[in-house]
């Protein structure tokens, strides 16, 4: 059984749901199933009283019950800093001076209670700490018993069950060293139940020993037959009367209830690396009504699991969804969550989901011609390479200012400490894009060097898909020394554990080195002992990135000036119809094909019907969706155009179009 507990504040009907990050993983679908385990909470606290914290001279400890302020007789000047919400007493409260007969003090150890006078240390134990924290820095009331008997400590409860039963408690220590022979405090407790003013005895402790040690006393019972008060005030009293001895500390005062116990099923949830996988927790849960839910409140907490991914619910409607870390793929992760209920009282339950993590899954093939984007040289197979059809690709930016890719968005960019920016022109390839840097390109901007530890960062006031993000380490000399640099990624605020940024190839004469750095579970590398290192991370879908945060530590060899670039991604789209160049039939849309209006020499009679998604697009004549067909080469590259591709032609200038596609019309005069 897990439970929680919630004070008076949060009495009105209210669920929430708070995830403890803790994890597991194992492969299957992606639907959920609820299994039989069960779990319960019934208690709910109404009352904890342990005076509070601080050292010894803190003056925390000036405190005072609400109708006791000390005043000039009680040793203070004036009115002291705080005092106990709710609480009263007939007692005198002490904020300087020795405590006599019907006065008290809140303090940190016994002999607070008397100025650490040294007679007193041979009377008063030094190490008489609170029972709360026992270290000196917690708090207790001292109380030096008036030599009548009478009521020192009382506070009302509100909240409680009329009918369920009702738990009190509190420690209490003889205050006089054991070798003392003194009167020794006596104490009873009583419930006044509110307002019909109905009293119920609880206990009575009996004489308690100066033996140095704390007593813990608990009395659980039921409220008077026919109650209907929600309002209790418990009263503790000396039965003895003071003089010499009688002298002791109080502390942790509880006064709870069971409420109304409530269950959970635990859940099961199944996701493969690369996705993201939703379940409602609520919904095998028929003691949390969702249809009476008026917020859910997701908080997050530390715990000992060992779940890397990243959980999150929607506050709306009580679901959890995960996204894995790479990491965990084909094992099994478990996350708690926590269900509260303040109707009738409050409970609060944790429970468990099993998270089942498969392998990746494909990603995007946008032609269904087997290869997948990232990989396909040819995303709609006309023959026309990607890297031809990109027109611009990635355009350098390292410096705050409008976002040049292709998301309206403004960049603020920060390098800390500030980096030194290179001139001159350096253009890097993949197999798909340009990598532009100050070619004038796009306005392509300078990269930076820094030979030192770096924290780069951008943020975006509309969020970016990843997939127009890349950002690039360059010239890593770990033959002098820089073995032990990383650089680790953060992703809105989090260490990129699920890949959303992957590691790209380049392909390009002077970065020969870029195979041998390694990104893992967001965090870059290069463990081997090479000159010239590089690595180039872009992007793997479209998550939403409000902020990039690149961190690079252990960077020690003062000559090594190590090459940063972030980049911003800027597909063409010729004929505007909102599909790039790359996936579109018709780039121009003036009703001939992009695998005819390329360089090459294909005709209609060579176009086939395009599978996948790819399309001509709105705005082109076209009827139809055509291209090259889906028989291709290991790059993805149509058979007819393997291996090299065909060039532009005419694919993007509507004012011209292949010859193959145009039809002579002849008239009575010709």
């Amino acid at each position: 059984m897990f439970e929680y507990f919630l004070t008076p504040f949060f009495l009105m009907r209210l669920f929430y749901i708070c995830i403890l990050l803790i994890a597991t993983a194992m492969f299957s679908s992606l639907s959920a199933v609820t299994n039989a385990a069960d779990n319960q909470s019934c208690d709910a606290h109404f009352l904890k009283e342990d005076f509070g914290v601080g050292s010894a001279t803190n003056t925390d400890k000036h405190r005072f019950f609400n109708n006791q302020d000390g005043g000039t007789n009680g040793g203070c000047t004036g009115v002291p800093t705080s005092s106990e919400p709710g609480s009263s007493t007939t007692y005198i409260f002490k904020c300087a001076g020795n405590v006599f007969d019907g006065e008290y003090a809140i303090v940190a150890h016994m002999e607070d209670a008397y100025n650490d006078d040294p007679w007193f240390s041979y009377l008063y134990g030094s190490g008489g700490y609170d029972h709360t924290t026992n270290d000196g820095m917690g708090r207790m009331m001292f109380i030096n018993a008036d030599t009548s008997t009478g009521t020192f400590y009382s506070k009302d409860t509100t909240g409680l069950n009329p009918t369920n039963p009702i738990t009190v408690s509190f420690a209490v220590e003889n205050s006089l060293k054991s070798h003392m022979v003194r009167l020794k405090p006596n104490i009873e407790a009583k419930a006044v139940f509110l307002p019909s003013n109905t009293e119920v005895a609880l206990l009575t402790t009996g004489e308690i020993d100066n033996d140095e040690q704390w007593h813990v006393f608990t009395h659980t019972f039921n409220p008077p037959a026919g109650n209907t008060d929600t309002q209790m005030r418990l009263d503790i009293k000396n039965a003895a009367g003071g003089g010499q001895g009688n002298d002791f500390v109080l502390d942790d005062i509880t006064v709870s209830q069971q409420g109304t116990c409530k269950e959970t099923n635990n859940d099961i949830l199944a996701v493969n690396v690369g996705t993201t996988s939703t379940v409602d927790v609520l919904a095998n849960d028929p003691d949390f009504d969702t249809t009476n839910i008026s917020s859910l409140i997701n908080v997050t907490a530390a715990n000992s699991g060992t779940a890397q991914g990243i959980i999150t619910v929607d506050p709306a409607t009580g679901k959890l969804t995960y996204k894995p870390a790479l990491l965990e793929e084909n094992s099994t992760v478990t996350a708690f969550y926590e269900v509260c209920s303040n109707d009738p009282t409050p409970v609060c339950v944790v429970t468990q989901v099993d998270i089942s993590v498969g392998s990746a899954l494909p990603g995007p093939d946008s032609d269904n011609d087997g290869v997948e984007d990232r990989v396909d040289l040819d995303d709609d197979n006309d023959g026309v390479l990607d890297f031809n059809e990109q027109c611009i690709g990635f355009i350098a930016q390292n410096t705050t200012g409008v976002w040049k890719g292709n998301t309206v968005s403004n960049a603020t960019i920060t390098w800390t400490p500030a980096i030194n920016f290179v001139a001159g022109a350096w253009p890097v390839y993949t197999s798909q894009y340009t990598l532009h840097i100050d070619d004038n390109v796009g306005g392509a901007e300078q990269w930076g060097r820094l030979n030192k530890d770096v924290v780069f960062e951008t943020t975006f006031d509309t969020p970016v898909p990843a997939s127009e993000i890349a950002f690039m380490v360059m010239d890593v000399d770990t033959l002098n020394s820089n073995s032990n640099s990383t650089w680790t990624i953060e992703v809105n605020g989090i260490q990129d554990t699920t890949g959303i940024f992957r590691k790209e190839e380049m392909d390009v004469t002077y970065a020969t080195n870029d195979d041998d750095m390694v990104l893992s579970n967001g965090v870059i590398s290069a463990p081997v002992a090479k000159n010239d290192q590089y690595i180039l991370i872009v992007g793997s879908d479209s998550t939403p990135v409000t902020s990039l945060r690149i961190i690079g530590a252990n960077i020690t060899v003062a000559n090594d000036m190590i090459g940063y670039s972030l980049y911003a991604h800027k597909s063409c789209d010729t004929d505007g119809d909102g599909i790039a160049n790359k996936f579109d039939l018709d780039s121009d849309n003036d009703g001939c094909f992009d695998a005819v209006e390329g360089a090459g020499t294909f005709t209609p009679t060579d176009l086939q019907a395009a599978g996948g998604t790819v399309t001509v697009g709105t705005g082109s004549p076209a009827t139809t969706n055509q291209n090259l067909g889906n028989a291709v080469d290991g790059d993805g590259i149509p058979n007819p155009a393997s291996p090299a591709g065909q060039n532009i032609g005419t694919s993007q200038d509507a004012t011209q179009k292949d010859k193959d596609c145009c039809t002579l019309t002849t008239t009575a005069d010709s």
